[in-house]
């Protein structure tokens, strides 16, 4: 049986998923992040053989011979970085003996895949990190943001992780009320108060990732009602949507294509997807949302793309 391979790295997380000739799932298989930013790209590498020798162990190899792999990695978009994967990828290939077609897409182009069945629109992205993609018909592509936790990524875990932390910091210091933020913070990291949080947060293995998982205490306590809480939520919401606004001024065929949204910050925070729908249409009266958001995995949509791609070649 013939076997399509879809891969989505990200800043915390990486899923293969596998397919057969009719499109239907085989198995699935996650693993840690393959972001080269978040660690370094050589434990992006090991990470992402790691998981591929995981996936050809779930599938029998005498009965599963895959004909291509599309594979897309947050913080992989310049032409070296390519190379770097492409060369890794080709050595796993020859020392396990496969021989298949890999293709290198964009975490854009395969959430657009598994949401709507093509590769063209707008998709918005927030989960680690975040980062707005344009993709024409034609094959056009543009983007804005997704400069990584240092440079940008405005409206995402981080950012929201990262404000979450302040803001119990400034209130310890009385400079803002007192919120609930403080002892969920507090009562995640198993700290006796939130004076012991720098300690905590200086440590060497607290990275990007750690940093983002804050974002689940502040979208709890806003959904709570705790005002610091959703200052912050709508602060990166509307921050997000000037991004969006902005490629799409920038690019105005976009207009004419619904806008997707992805990742799990939309997907958990109601008031930060409301808000973002919001101030985008004021931005952008002409903005259209797809009503409802992806029901496949974007490793799902990666391996649907590899079955386009390489089906009958």
């Amino acid at each position: 049986m013939n076997v399509y391979i879809g891969i989505d790295g990200g800043g915390s997380k990486t899923e293969a998923y596998a397919i057969d000739e009719e499109g239907n799932r085989l198995c699935s298989l996650l693993a840690g992040p393959t972001n080269p930013h978040a660690s370094s790209p050589e434990s992006a590498v090991q990470e992402l053989i790691r998981l591929l020798d995981g996936i050809f162990d779930k599938l029998d190899n005498s009965q599963h011979l895959c004909k291509g792999l599309c594979l897309a990695m947050s913080g992989i978009s310049e032409t070296t970085e390519k190379r770097f994967i492409t060369a890794a990828l080709q050595s796993y290939q020859n020392d396990r003996g496969y021989a298949f077609p890999v293709e290198i897409s964009s975490e854009g182009e395969i959430s657009l895949m598994a949401a709507t069945g093509h590769v063209h629109g707008v998709l918005v992205i927030s989960g680690t990190g975040s980062i707005v993609y344009g993709f024409s018909p034609d094959g056009d592509k543009f983007r804005a943001g997704g400069w990584g936790h240092l440079l940008g990524d405005e409206g995402s875990g981080y950012q929201i992780g990262l404000r979450t932390l302040r803001m119990v910091m400034r209130s310890y210091d009385g400079v803002i009320p007192p919120t609930r933020l403080t002892p969920a913070v507090v009562h995640s990291c198993a700290l006796s108060g939130p004076q012991q949080l720098r300690e905590y947060i200086y440590r060497p293995e607290v990275g990007k990732a750690e940093i983002a998982a804050f974002a689940r205490v502040c979208i709890a306590a806003a959904e709570d009602g705790d005002p610091a809480a959703a200052e912050i939520i709508i602060g990166e919401a509307e921050a997000l949507a000037h991004t969006t606004a902005a490629l799409m001024e920038r690019y105005p065929k976009l207009q004419q294509y619904q806008i997707v949204t992805a990742g799990s910050i939309f997907k958990h925070s109601r008031l930060f997807a409301r808000h973002f729908q919001a101030k985008t249409g004021e931005l952008v009266p002409s903005a259209a949302f797809k009503e409802t958001g992806p029901t496949l995995s974007p490793a799902a949509g990666a391996a649907l793309l590899a079955k386009q791609l390489f089906q009958g070649a």
